[in-house]
């Protein structure tokens, strides 16, 4: 599902146009920057956030920590500036979007599971992206 999300979300942001409105409304401070910010931590990073935490059979407390928050930041800005690359810098990427998306998923569930998962002692199942 994961997979399936970023790649309908690369859709509709990869664009020169979506990505430079997005970069100067931050610059400039715009109120309309701040509020998407906000959007993707409530409502993307949170759920993956939960989503990760029951697969790897850890507790679901209310709000995610700042360290999982983190992490969900830097897997989600590492798919937005692949499309900062291509579509403003004009720089090389790899041509397949979707093994770029696929990858980065793999990395972060395993990622998940390797910093959050053990907390306790306890080995949980990993977690993995459902195809």
């Amino acid at each position: 599902r994961l997979r399936e999300f970023y790649l309908a979300y690369t859709n509709v942001i990869y664009s020169r146009k979506w990505i430079r409105i997005y970069l100067y409304s931050g610059l400039k401070g715009l109120e309309i920057n701040r509020w998407y910010v906000g959007v993707v931590r409530d409502k993307i990073l949170s759920r993956i956030i939960r989503e990760c935490r029951h697969e790897a059979g850890l507790p679901g407390q209310s709000k995610p920590t700042a360290a999982e928050l983190e992490m969900a930041w830097v897997f989600h800005s590492g798919i937005f500036y692949y499309g900062v690359r291509k579509y403003i810098y004009e720089s090389p990427v790899l041509e397949n979007k979707e093994q770029m998306i696929s990858d980065a998923v793999d990395a972060f569930l395993a990622g998940f599971e390797r910093v959050f998962g053990n907390a306790d002692g306890v080995r949980h199942s990993p977690v993995k992206a459902v195809v």
